[in-house]
């Protein structure tokens, strides 16, 4: 399938859509689980550490102990590295029961917890997504306190105040554009981990790689997403528990698309027929074996 038409947001929502309806423990549970477990353990932190702490007196007074700032510190450290491997472990589960509920059919929420074949090279990968990231901010940053400084100059001359916001207006666009274009090429990395038998390195490179000339796809295909979380927080923030493991599934479901094209139409997303037997056939949605003909009688 081409990239366009396998992140087409359309295409990819139906699919998720239908996929939801289908099995929707696997699609809920594996969507919102590390996000709900990210909010309890934060609340938890604030109300019997970060609270107490932050109403005693040495807090009041201006003058924390310097126990109390190393505790608070290496608490929010601590959290932090919890949910990223926490996360990293659930979504490699999440997209293998994503990837077999549109296959089959089946709703086999067991498999949301069988992440942990893979959550170590997810989890050292994006590890190394945030250090390029971090790597390129800092290169582009520095043209961008160039032409800040350019800007500062212009502030002090008598050009209209007009003329002065759009310069300051583009180079932030300038910086924008270049910190999107990163993550555009990085963007894939997760279902690259989760489907593929490769490294951290080598799937930033293949993410860069499937991204090269369709940016403006990703573009799109994000943007779709992001108007759907946010209609879903306009619904009393009852359809962001829609919204959100939608645009879950659909960045699974796109990369499988484009990746598994001579096996996608066979799937039970597609063709709508439960296989026959999934631990013998090979190719799922195929017909089954033909039945033999009977035997002439003995004579």
């Amino acid at each position: 399938m081409p990239f366009s038409e396998a992140f087409d947001p359309i295409r990819s929502f139906k699919a998720a859509w239908k996929l939801l309806k289908q099995a929707p423990l696997s699609v809920l549970v594996g969507a919102l689980l590390p996000i709900l477990a990210q909010v309890g353990f934060a609340l938890a932190l604030d109300l019997f550490l970060f609270l107490p702490l932050g109403l005693s007196q040495s807090f009041q007074r201006g003058m924390p102990e310097p126990w109390m700032i190393a505790l608070l510190v290496g608490a929010g450290l601590g959290l932090g590295l919890f949910m990223a491997v926490f996360s990293s472990w659930m979504d490699a589960g999440f997209g293998r029961a994503v990837e077999q509920a549109l296959r089959t059919g089946k709703d086999q929420t067991s498999l949301v917890f069988s992440g942990g074949g893979r959550f170590l090279t997810l989890l050292l990968a994006r590890l190394l997504v945030g250090l390029i990231v971090f790597a390129c901010m800092l290169v582009l940053l520095l043209p961008v306190l160039l032409l800040m400084t350019v800007f500062l100059v212009l502030m002090q001359t008598d050009l209209p105040a007009l003329l002065k916001l759009a310069v300051g207006g583009g180079i932030s666009l300038l910086w924008m554009l270049g910190y999107v274009y990163v993550l555009l090429g990085l963007s894939l990395v997760t279902a690259i981990v989760t489907y593929e038998d490769c490294g951290p390195a080598q799937a930033v490179a293949r993410s860069w790689r499937l991204a090269r000339g369709n940016r403006w796809q990703l573009i799109v295909f994000f943007l779709f997403q992001f108007a759907m979380v946010f209609v879903g927080m306009l619904a009393c923030g009852l359809g962001w528990f829609v919204a959100i493991p939608l645009a879950e599934v659909m960045r699974y479901e796109a990369y499988l698309a484009l990746t598994r094209s001579s096996e996608y139409p066979n799937w039970w997303v597609v063709t709508g027929k439960f296989p026959f037997d999934e631990h013998k056939s090979e190719s799922f949605g195929s017909a089954p074996p033909p039945v033999p003909p009977p035997l002439p009688p003995q004579t």
